[in-house]
């Protein structure tokens, strides 16, 4: 995940391409408007190890606050909201979207099967003020099934601007479920934005481990042929690929 975070930059750096509507609303593919590939990067603090958590947070409450500026109004959804790492100020995303201000966003769906974290994003959502005028939903389990409830949830309309942010550490989020999001709202409505991290530093290795139970990998990677990967070696090869099956 952290080697994306470079990649982000450069294409935050371009200017704006129809962050919410366009032609997006008009393509028959399933994600459209995708960001420039570029080769993946290392991110590391000295002391520290890798920081891209705190990186990756700051750079999602930044996008939901110029997200939030053009909509004026806004449903995020947290498929994997618990903390990542305590120990790094700054690196929880959903609490620096929930805290964000101005408070633009009037839906916040939260998922994670840890009770845990669960636990940590009642307390977190709990400290708010505003509870009386946003809608607060804490799921917790499977993101994967629980995605019918927030999706069927009656909050998310046509035309209501939506983010979702799919921070897996692995293999968790499936093709299925995507494929949910993508198609929730009608043909010609403006589609659910997703921002997904894909951990090209150790996809190989989890890849290569579930080579005896392959319904994991194949529930992730929505098709039969996941095999075909395991002999991609190259982090940028798999993130070009990954690329590729959103917007087929």
């Amino acid at each position: 995940m952290g080697n994306w975070f470079g990649n982000f930059q450069k294409w935050r750096a371009q200017p704006p391409r129809n962050i919410y509507g366009g032609t997006m609303a008009n393509s028959d593919f399933l994600f459209d408007e995708l960001p420039v590939q570029f080769a993946p990067q290392s991110i590391s603090q000295s002391g520290l190890g890798a920081v891209w958590t705190q990186h990756k947070a700051q750079l999602i409450a930044k996008y939901i606050f110029l997200f939030t500026m053009i909509t004026r109004h806004g449903a995020y959804i947290d498929g994997f909201a618990g903390p990542k790492n305590d120990k790094l100020t700054d690196s929880w995303a959903a609490e620096l979207v929930v805290n964000m201000e101005p408070r633009r966003l009037r839906e916040v769906f939260l998922c994670d099967l840890d009770p845990i974290k669960v636990r940590k994003l009642e307390e977190m959502v709990g400290a708010q003020t505003d509870v009386n005028k946003r809608k607060y939903r804490i799921y917790s389990g499977d993101f994967n099934e629980r995605i019918r409830d927030i999706l069927s949830s009656g909050l998310i309309k046509e035309k209501t601007a939506t983010f979702c942010l799919i921070d897996q550490f692995t293999l968790e989020c499936h093709w299925e479920t995507l494929r949910q999001i993508a198609t929730h709202k009608p043909v010609g409505a403006r589609k659910i934005e997703v921002f997904y991290f894909l951990g090209t530093g150790w996809l190989h290795r989890a890849l290569t481990g579930h080579k005896r139970n392959i319904t994991r990998p194949d529930l992730w990677w929505g098709r039969r042929w996941l095999e075909k990967l395991y002999k991609l070696r190259a982090v940028s090869i798999f993130a070009i690929r990954m690329a590729e099956r959103f917007s087929q």
